[in-house]
């Protein structure tokens, strides 16, 4: 008896559907405790009415800036009124280029052993933005904690609690923690960030020995969502956190990283504040952060090795050593090829059918890619998707996910025939080798394919010797739906955080994971009769043109998703000019706003400055006559055939972050910064600089060792906001566009001969 093809396409499209409904339930954060919740357990609602209070005006607070001050003030009369004895640490740290004087707080809820758990999280924000999620989630979320755990039992290892300065100037404040005396006895870490003020609190990090920390994941948090798949992407990043500090250490302890993602278009903008931080999200990240906490002050975190883990749709956590990826992979690739030639032996399948088969996905996911790269070039080329992140980009990556499942209904369509015995073949032989592959080189990536094949390959064993007229009942339909779903679940984190993550640039990569994921439905797809085949894909096409008219018809930036646009005073001996700059890193966020560019006036693309050569909008101004910054020459001494040069570097207009920049072709290194050893750039090719946040009114010493010639080098200072002569730019910027990262700056320059 033959299942009805159109009715097994529905049960397959229903099933799948409902995995993805329930999956993105189980991730969606819970909701917030009350106030009168239990002492012993996290408030989402405490922990806002606490982020409420920490914040204060609301105000940016920047490392070094006086409401950094009045942040840390705050937080240490929280940690008081809890019953801890908080203590302030001043530091100068430095990661590459980049210096700041950080002061940290540092508090302990004892236990019975000497031994620690930290928790960390930074308490500075960008200048053009308040920080409420990034990261005052985070301190909010400590501190809820903190009361947690005075409110129970003592542990057996005490709990260390950091809210450290300068993350976002390079780390800075975890690195000045990680070299002093109070990281001592930190047996574990649990870092917790956000890149955003919504959404679900994501384990998207642990360390690279994991085998400790991930077991306590595993019995002790609530509604996880974690993968090593997150982890392999994250690292693909150029992204990093607090603790990057700790993972890249020799011999650090074991850790993890919890982060929001949510409501991206707050992240480092003044839409980051205090109404805009969802009480849901602080309550996920809460109660994976107090579980962690409990869970590995009570646990035996000794062994050590690396282990592949991911949630089954929050409910738990699977892991297994990596070292168990092969033969995981190689076990899977054995029973699907089991299956495979017992089909072939009762000439249920045909050489040619294995043939079309194998053609399914390979078919599917070089054409999805294909589209995908070609719609999306056009689409950015054309000034519809203008930065990685835009309003109407959700829409162009619904369409992307349906160009790849439309191709994966066309491949099925046009390779497969009878029954799709040969589709299975073909497909599930595909992705268990393909399996293989990512358990050699990426094995923390390869469950997604592992599992799903070892479950194919052994469903497929179960049902070989059902006869060839009832293939299309029961059979097939178990060897495929079963496996097929298993690979949309283990995937489906994915599916919720590969635009988030990566922005629009992973639209092929949408593309091809939704024709790898329709593909494994290949078989019951061929079940329909040939002359509807096509029918699937036709609607599946004209749905990804349709959501790709609603792209290209919806505005690119909201003032809910607003585009980003600074505004840049500069000043030196030459002049003064205004720039508009829409760039972030490599990105931009799209062509200047007609109404900044008409305050601009007769404008003309040029370099941000000699050193760096973004171009950005720029127009010129009378000078504001700002003091310049101040350079001293302290002391000169021969070494050999170089010079020691010591430099105390000022700002006359009180101005807390400076600049020293050497040019290209200089014969000229950064040593020393206040005493301390540094390692800055040394091409010198190019442009290099050391900047220094949090600077004292008295300024830096700076050390460099040079050639004997001389040099010319220049120094910067730079304060938020604008002179007069600049600010009608700033007033001209539309509701649809916001300052960001380092928001509307004031910068002076001088050039100073050594």
């Amino acid at each position: 008896m033959r299942f009805a093809g159109g009715y097994a396409m529905v049960l397959a499209a229903t099933l799948a559907g409902l995995v993805l409904f329930v999956a993105a339930l189980r991730y969606s954060p819970p909701d917030a405790l009350p106030d009168t919740a239990p002492a012993d357990r996290f408030s989402g609602v405490r922990a806002h009415a606490t982020l409420t209070r920490v914040l204060g005006d609301g105000a940016p607070h920047p490392v070094g800036s006086d409401a950094s001050a009045a942040v840390r003030a705050r937080i240490m009369k929280e940690l008081v009124t809890v019953g801890l004895e908080p203590v302030q640490r001043r530091g100068l740290a430095c990661r590459g280029w980049s210096c700041a004087y950080v002061w940290n707080v540092v508090a302990e809820v004892k236990g019975a052993s000497t031994d620690a758990i930290l928790l960390s999280a930074h308490y500075d924000s960008v200048a053009a933005g308040p920080g409420a999620g990034d990261d005052g989630s985070g301190v909010a979320v400590l501190l809820e904690v903190a009361r947690a755990l005075r409110s129970a039992p003592p542990l057996s290892r005490s709990v260390r609690l950091l809210f450290d300065e300068g993350e976002e100037a390079g780390l800075l404040g975890a690195l000045a923690f990680a070299a002093g005396p109070d990281a001592e006895g930190v047996r574990a870490v649990v870092n917790v960030d956000a890149r955003g003020n919504g959404g679900p609190a994501i384990l998207f990090e642990t360390s690279h020995e994991n085998d400790a920390v991930v077991r306590v994941v595993a019995a002790k948090v609530p509604r996880p969502f974690t993968s090593s798949a997150l982890f392999t992407a994250y690292a693909s990043m150029p992204n990093s956190t607090d603790f990057s500090v700790w993972k890249d250490r020799a011999g650090a302890p074991q850790g993890v990283n919890f982060a929001l993602l949510g409501d991206l278009a707050s992240y480092h903008t003044p839409l980051d504040r205090l109404d805009n931080v969802d009480r849901s999200s602080l309550q996920h990240e809460g109660d994976g952060a107090l579980a962690m906490a409990r869970g590995l002050a009570e646990a035996d975190i000794d062994t050590h090795g690396r282990l592949i883990w991911f949630d089954v749709i929050g409910v738990w956590v699977v892991c297994w050593p990596e070292a168990w990826a092969p033969r995981i992979a190689w076990g899977a690739l054995v029973l699907v090829v089991l299956a495979m030639a017992g089909r072939i032996a009762r000439r249920r399948v045909t050489p040619l059918d294995l043939v079309r088969g194998l053609g399914v996905l390979p078919f599917a996911a070089l054409g999805a890619m294909a589209l995908a790269v070609t719609s999306t070039s056009t689409l950015m080329s054309s000034g519809v998707l203008p930065a990685p992140w835009t309003a109407n980009a959700p829409y162009a990556m619904a369409a992307m996910w349906t160009i790849g499942v439309a191709m994966a209904g066309a491949a099925t369509a046009a390779t497969t025939r009878d029954l799709g015995e040969g589709a299975w073949c073909g497909v599930w032989l595909t992705l268990a080798i393909a399996g293989v592959v990512l358990a050699v080189d990426l094995p923390t990536v390869s469950h997604l394919l592992t599992v799903p094949a070892a479950l194919a390959g052994a469903l497929g064993l179960v049902t070989t010797r059902a006869k060839r007229e009832d293939v299309g009942d029961g059979a097939l339909l178990l060897a495929s739906l079963i496996p097929a779903l298993a690979l949309v679940t283990l995937a489906a984190p994915l599916l919720l955080l590969l635009y988030t993550g990566f922005g629009i640039s992973a639209a092929p990569n949408a593309a091809i994971l939704g024709a790898v994921l329709a593909a494994a439905f290949a078989p019951v797809f061929a079940l329909a009769a040939p002359q509807t085949r096509w029918i699937a894909p036709g609607i599946l096409a004209i749905g990804a043109l349709a959501l790709t008219a609603a792209a290209a018809g919806s505005p690119a930036f909201t003032e809910a998703f607003p585009s980003r646009a600074n505004v840049v005073f500069a000043e030196d001996a030459a002049g003064a000019r205004a720039m508009v700059d829409t760039t972030w890193g490599a990105h931009t966020w799209g062509a200047v706003p007609h109404a900044m560019r008409t305050a601009l006036g007769m404008a003309h693309e040029s370099p941000r400055a000699p050193w760096a050569p973004q171009l950005v909008l720029a127009t010129d101004l009378p000078r504001a006559d700002l003091a310049p910054p101040v350079v001293e020459a302290l002391a000169s001494a021969d070494e050999g055939a170089e010079r020691r040069v010591s430099l105390r570097l000022r700002s006359a207009r009180g101005a807390r972050d400076l600049t020293l920049l050497l040019p290209p072709g200089a014969s000229a290194r950064f040593v020393r910064l206040e005493g301390a050893a540094i390692s800055a750039a040394s091409d010198t090719s190019r442009w290099r600089e050391l900047r220094v946040a949090g600077v004292p009114p008295e300024g830096v010493v700076v050390e460099i060792l040079a050639a004997r010639e001389p040099i010319t080098v220049t120094v910067t200072d730079e304060t938020s906001g604008l002179p007069p002569s600049a600010a009608p730019i700033a007033t001209a910027r539309p509701k649809t566009a916001v300052p960001a990262q380092r928001g509307d700056l004031t910068i002076v320059s001088r050039d100073a001969p050594l």
